[in-house]
């Protein structure tokens, strides 16, 4: 489950190619010997096995290819000291998905990959409902959570629920939230006015 949601995001949002979705240690072992891909992102817990086989398996190869490890245990993560050198980063799994695709803008710029490209507004503002929308309307002309409740009439609390339903389906938050708000904002139409007859 989580592997798709991220992998959708990815593609979707971040303009990835997913080479292809493993859910397998054998899938995994397969996909890599079949195609180099530049970045692996590794859950430790494969059904059949433990993720870090697999990076044993990419250094006998002597694969240049980047490894994400990514784990719910990140606390109790040990990795031996040979494989380290093949891994570019560790995330908690329970982190937002913001933090994780920072990560992997930070290794492919390490990698001389570039920028990754940025999420639309349009692309967010089609994923939320009707509430949320104005909720997202509102962010984006400078109102607070307090200021946004008022103006909706519905609590400070529902407006935060709201927040974190467009933080989960757009993928960002804080500063690139806001700003994404206020470019779509900005693109939205004028209502139209009437003039008195």
């Amino acid at each position: 489950m989580f592997a798709q949601v991220l992998a959708n995001l990815l593609d979707t949002h971040f303009g990835f190619q997913i080479v292809r979705l493993a859910t397998s240690l054998a899938a995994a072992q397969c996909v890599l010997e079949q195609q180099h891909p530049e970045l692996v992102i590794l859950d430790l817990n494969l059904g059949d096995g433990s993720g870090l086989s697999l990076l044993e398996s990419l250094q006998k190869a002597g694969n240049t290819t980047s490894v994400i490890v990514v784990s719910g245990y990140v606390s109790t993560f040990f990795c031996p000291e040979q494989l380290r050198p093949l891994i570019a980063a560790v995330v908690d799994k329970s982190q937002a998905f913001e933090a994780l695709v920072n990560v992997i803008q930070q290794v492919l710029l390490q990698r001389g990959g570039g920028e990754l490209p940025r999420i639309a507004p349009a692309a967010i503002v089609a994923r939320l409902t009707g509430r949320e929308r104005d909720v997202f309307a509102l962010l984006g002309s400078g109102m607070s959570s307090k200021q946004i409740a008022a103006a909706l009439d519905i609590s400070v609390r529902t407006v935060e629920t709201h927040r974190k339903h467009i933080v989960a389906k757009s993928g960002v938050c804080g500063a690139e939230l806001l700003r994404l708000a206020t470019l779509a904002m900005q693109a939205m139409p004028a209502a139209p006015r009437l003039l008195p007859s």
